[in-house]
């Protein structure tokens, strides 16, 4: 299970996704209207394409990726927790 943020108000560091389904799951400050968006490294290896919907409250979302590097982009949010599960199915 990655953590990808931990009490962070910036973007978090790349983690290693095994691939298959997961669960991304935010918790933050959401004061003025800030998001928590979950990233995949793209294809190239130098951008990152955002995965589902950006998350404005508490919060999950599924998804299902390829192995590679995971993010959680961080605007305006602050004390931002996030983490992607495996799950199975």
């Amino acid at each position: 299970m990655p953590q990808l943020l931990n009490n962070e108000s910036a973007t978090g560091k790349p983690a290693q996704w095994g691939g298959g389904r997961g669960l991304f799951i935010a918790v933050a400050s959401w004061t003025g209207g800030g998001t928590v968006q979950l990233q995949y490294m793209g294809p190239d290896n130098a951008t990152w394409v955002n995965v589902g919907a950006a998350l404005g409250a508490n919060g999950m979302q599924n998804f299902e990726l390829p192995p590679g590097l995971l993010r959680a982009a961080v605007s305006i949010a602050t004390a931002a927790y996030a983490q992607a599960e495996q799950t199975k199915g």
